[in-house]
């Protein structure tokens, strides 16, 4: 192989690594958004199921108190309360198992990026060498660096569906503690806080466009 025509395969390889990162980057941003919108629908459906647990809760806290007399007029009043209440939260819980189900499988697309974005260096690199993997413009961030976010992202997503889903299954009906931890990780949400500081660094870089 001579100068030239390493040179022009060299160029190659790094114009496929850099269309690759464009594309990947371009549909985490949709992933990101798809997530930031359940995320949003989830965390009101943990204000609504802490909501009915408080009521539920008190219902319980004032058929133990002595001589009530709603009780002792309505004796199977608390019972109706209790079943209703039990059966509303059965559907908020429904939902939200609706829509972890659905962050998950944006986590698996995310996951199946980075992995395609690393299959596709993994044969580019060695013509593409250590040089051009590391080089950044004021423009363009090194492919090294993309990469590493990339990963970094599809790391956090993995960690964030697998407390989501943790938290979810420690939830008990009794317990609002419970449901405010659950709170919390919805509210928290650094899968958007972290995709946002990455898009930040990347603007001029999903705009610029190859021949």
């Amino acid at each position: 192989m001579n100068k030239v025509s390493g040179q022009q395969m060299a160029n190659e390889a790094e114009e496929v690594m850099l269309k690759q990162l464009k594309k990947s980057f371009k549909t985490v941003n949709v992933q990101e958004t798809q997530w930031k919108e359940i995320n949003i629908k989830s965390l009101v459906l943990v204000e609504s199921l802490l909501n009915l647990a408080e009521q539920r809760n008190c219902c319980l806290r004032a058929v133990e108190a002595a001589n009530n007399p709603v009780v002792a007029q309505f004796p199977d009043l608390a019972d109706r309360l209790n079943a209703s209440l039990l059966y509303s939260m059965e559907v908020v819980m429904k939902k939200l198992r609706e829509n972890m189900h659905s962050l998950q499988e944006i986590q698996k697309k995310v996951s199946r990026i980075n992995n395609n974005s690393m299959e596709v260096y993994n044969k580019h690199h060695k013509v593409l060498g250590l040089d051009r993997a590391i080089k950044r413009s004021a423009t363009c961030p090194s492919i090294s660096d993309m990469l590493e976010w990339l990963a970094d992202l599809a790391r956090i997503f993995s960690q964030e569906i697998t407390m989501r889903n943790v938290l979810l299954d420690k939830i008990r009906y009794e317990d609002e503690n419970s449901m405010k931890k659950l709170r919390i990780e919805f509210k928290e949400d650094n899968i958007t806080n972290h995709t946002e500081d990455n898009v930040l660094k990347l603007v001029l870089f999903l705009e610029e466009t190859w021949s």
